[in-house]
């Protein structure tokens, strides 16, 4: 038993009364699923319990941050179900749990919350899932700013998206809803978090016929993200990633280049930092 593990229990402890009350009460129950000591699980409770809710805004300085990582998706949510005592209810949920006890992503977590099939139960028709993805790209890029050097890919080297792009096929019109949606929370007076917690007119997105492809990019010059919408011709390139080079210039060939131009168009993506070379095509 590590007590990195016994630590992320506390952890869980801290942000969730109702966990309190469940350890408190049976421990044995409670903690039935974690590696713990009958010694470990006393520890727990023989401590005054009121340490466990010395700071009664813990949950909200969480809460504020993520918030501020996921304003449209928060402000669809809660505009789609008029709840906004859900996002709370973030820190009591399996999602939470399972991200500090196996120290995962939290911003992940909370992305997998917003669209879980219980919030959707609650509110059947939520439709707002390409947004939601659209800022969980972006808060894992913010974590993720190394990208490998360019190198000369050869013909057995797999080509691969670069881990500072996210690519992603969204129904048409997504990048613009979003963007509109976003101008409209950052202009509000009382500031982007209490924006996206307000009641609006804005309105989710509509279900539409086709498709568009985005791509994500993080610069790590100016520590922020931009979202392209990309021509369907490469769109249709990146989707056939991972994947040898020939494979991919006959790809591009399909498409309507030859040879020359597809292993230029290539060369570019890998100096432009979008795709590199990295495994072997086994």
């Amino acid at each position: 038993m590590s007590y990195h593990h016994l630590q992320r229990v506390v952890v869980r402890m801290l942000y969730d009364p109702a966990f309190v009350t469940q350890i408190f009460a049976d421990p044995a129950t409670a903690l039935r699923d974690e590696d713990l000591t009958d010694q470990e699980r006393r520890w727990l409770v023989e401590v005054d319990r009121r340490a466990y809710a010395v700071d009664p805004l813990r949950r909200a300085r969480t809460l504020a941050a993520l918030i501020e990582e996921f304003p449209v998706s928060v402000h669809h949510l809660v505009q789609q179900t008029g709840h906004a005592a859900l996002l709370d209810a973030f820190f009591s949920s399996a999602y939470f749990h399972t991200c500090i006890q196996q120290r995962g992503s939290l911003a992940a977590a909370f992305s997998g919350y917003v669209l879980s099939d219980d919030l959707h139960r609650r509110s059947p028709g939520l439709g707002f899932a390409p947004v939601v993805q659209i800022e969980t790209a972006m808060a894992r890029l913010r974590r993720q700013r190394s990208s490998p050097e360019a190198t000369a890919p050869s013909a057995c080297h797999l080509l691969r998206l670069a881990p500072t792009v996210v690519f992603m096929p969204a129904p048409m019109g997504t990048l613009a809803h979003y963007q509109a949606a976003l101008d409209v929370l950052r202009s509000d007076a009382d500031g982007l978090m209490a924006a996206a917690l307000k009641s609006s007119t804005l309105l989710a997105p509509q279900e539409v016929q086709g498709h568009e492809w985005l791509l994500i990019v993080w610069h790590q010059d100016h520590e922020g993200a931009t979202i392209e919408l990309l021509p369907e011709a490469l769109g249709h390139l990146l989707a056939a990633t991972p994947a040898p080079r020939p494979a991919l210039v006959t790809t591009i060939c399909a498409l309507g280049a030859d040879v020359h131009e597809a292993n230029e168009i290539i060369d570019d993506l890998v100096a432009d930092g979008v795709l590199y070379a990295g495994g072997t095509d086994a």
